[in-house]
Parts: structure tokens; sequence; C-alpha cells
């Protein structure tokens, strides 16, 4: 996550809205056939944005366990993207 330098979503086929671009300092790496792309590109983007926030924090402390604040947002990015899927498929 700290290598990214940019996401984007992007089409395939050059009309069908289901992918995302991801960039990162060595690479450009290309995802697609999303179902939900939306809620996977907030989803990143917001796990991007705790990186940006909690560089070298993220993931792990020095003792091999996650702050619980950063495991609560982690998966309340989640939980968004997921009722965001749910929402659109009752619809």
């Amino acid at each position: 996550m700290a290598n990214i330098v940019s996401v984007e979503k992007r089409n395939t086929a050059l009309i069908i809205p289901n992918a995302i671009q991801i960039s990162t300092t060595e690479d450009k790496l290309f995802f697609a056939s999303f179902l939900w792309r939306d809620s996977a590109f907030e989803t990143i983007n917001k796990i991007s944005a705790l990186e940006r926030l909690m560089p070298n924090k993220l993931l792990s402390m020095s003792d091999g366990t996650s702050p619980p604040d950063i495991v609560e947002t982690l998966l309340s990015a989640v939980n968004d993207a997921r009722s965001a899927e749910e929402a659109f498929a009752e619809t």
C-alpha cells in the first residue's frame, strides 16, 4: 500500500466500467471484471489513505499486533463496501 501512487477507475473494451488501474512506484496494475467496482475503488482508497496517515503502522505494530483503531477503521471500510453492494443488489 505504501507504494501506491494513484488508483483510477477504468473501462474494459473501451466502454464497460468494471476495471481499476493501480499505479505504484514500480508498475501499473490493471484489475478487470469487478461486479462492484465503485465499492472496491472506495475501499482501496480508504486503506491507501490510512497507509499515508500512518506509514509502517497499518498492518502491524512492532510486537506483531494490530492497533485496534486501525483494525476498526479497516473493518468499517469493508463493511461500507459490502453495504453498498447489498443496496445495489436490492435495486
